[in-house]
């Protein structure tokens, strides 16, 4: 019997299933960035909405659609980190960390620069646990 097994049945846990320390950094970091892109968004188009009769509303308001915008760009790279398409993830990590650093909130873009920068640790040790995990090559006759 091995341990982390009942007799009769299957492993309690996958070790595949394990994550890397770098992809739950990345993802801590995204879901904070998506939380403050929310909160930011919701509170600019609220006051977009108030200051509407002074004219400068109509810019909060397209602030507040571009946070909101990049908070649905946020839920994508996660959603292409959890199918490891990394190096996806990593590009669109950059492109709308620059957007929220220009149009948006200061914090979250620097948020999603940090994660950009845990990309390449990730792919790395994806690469080598793939290697790694490969059958090896049959004998060659």
């Amino acid at each position: 019997m091995t341990s982390g097994t009942i007799p009769g049945s299957q492993p309690i846990y996958n070790p595949a299933d394990i994550k890397p320390p770098e992809y739950q950094s990345i993802m801590t970091l995204l879901k904070w960035s998506g939380i403050l892109e929310l909160i930011i968004g919701i509170l600019e188009v609220i006051f977009g909405l108030i200051t509407l009769v002074l004219i400068v509303g109509i810019v909060y308001i397209i602030l507040g659609a571009v946070s909101l915008f990049v908070y649905t760009r946020i839920n994508n790279i996660k959603k292409m980190v959890d199918q490891k398409q990394y190096t996806q993830a990593k590009t669109s990590t950059l492109l709308w960390g620059i957007v929220a650093l220009l149009f948006s909130f200061l914090i979250t873009g620097i948020l999603m620069i940090l994660a950009y920068t845990k990309f390449d640790a990730l792919i790395t040790k994806e690469q080598q646990m793939a290697f790694t995990q490969s059958p090896p090559n049959p004998p060659v006759q």
